[in-house]
């Protein structure tokens, strides 16, 4: 605002938009501005990550997208003229969906400009995330309780406490389901957080259960369980 003819309305972070992982990665922002000091304001927009997101390492997985946008013929003078400022709530307008790179894009007088950024990475499985870090997360809206349960296996109370029970349960589910069956081994943390796989004694093997995978000079994939899903789900 200091250099430019805008009014910012509002920047927030975005819940479940950090890839989860053993290591959340970092929220996205929602970010809006009105051009609300001068008539017109063009020039180029590019996004870096609209159809690829950051990708998760080790077992992590993606975090989301970004995407940015105007939105026309909105209500912020309206407001504005009532001493009320147009937050995300309370603004109204036309949303036009543009392209993720853009040679030129005009913004008239109280045009808003929308954009949201992409997150960052997971690192390490998701159901290793300390159960607690995950209900922190929670508390601060970092993440939402069926996002914590669906992909972390952590049941949150009502107080931001750990349902240990139905944790253990939940993420007991997940990992049956991962290899279609029973584990065989406890599941727990590997040497080194995001290290999935170890090669040792002539074997590649399960980082966090040891189970072995393949010999050393052959192809761990061999061994492991396939699942493959749009990537929108995660």
């Amino acid at each position: 605002e200091g250099a430019d003819p805008v009014l910012f309305l509002w920047r927030r972070l975005i819940p479940n938009s950090g890839g989860p992982g053993q290591m959340r990665g970092g929220q996205a922002l929602d970010q809006a501005y009105a051009v609300h000091y001068s008539d017109l304001m063009a020039g180029p927009g590019f996004n870096a990550c609209a159809q690829v997101p950051p990708h998760g390492v080790g077992g992590g997985y993606p975090a989301n997208a970004g995407i940015f946008y105007p939105v026309r013929n909105g209500n912020i003078g309206e407001l504005l003229e009532k001493g009320i400022l147009p937050t995300y709530e309370r603004f109204e307008g036309d949303r036009e969906d543009v392209r993720s790179k853009i040679g030129h894009i005009k913004l008239d007088h109280d045009t808003v400009f929308v954009a949201l950024s992409g997150g960052g990475g997971g690192l390490g499985d998701p159901i290793l995330r300390d159960p607690e870090a995950v209900a922190r997360d929670v508390a601060f809206e970092y993440t939402t309780p069926d996002h914590a349960t669906s992909v972390y296996g952590v049941v949150v109370n009502d107080d931001h406490t750990v349902d240990e029970a139905a944790t253990a349960a939940k993420r007991a589910e997940i990992r049956a389901a991962r290899i279609g069956g029973t584990p065989s081994a406890e599941l727990k943390e590997p040497a080194s957080i995001c290290v999935a796989l170890t090669v040792a004694g002539g074997q590649w093997s399960c980082g966090s259960c040891g189970h072995s995978l393949a010999d050393a000079d052959g192809n761990w994939r061999d061994g492991a369980k396939l699942a493959e899903a749009p990537i929108a789900e995660r």
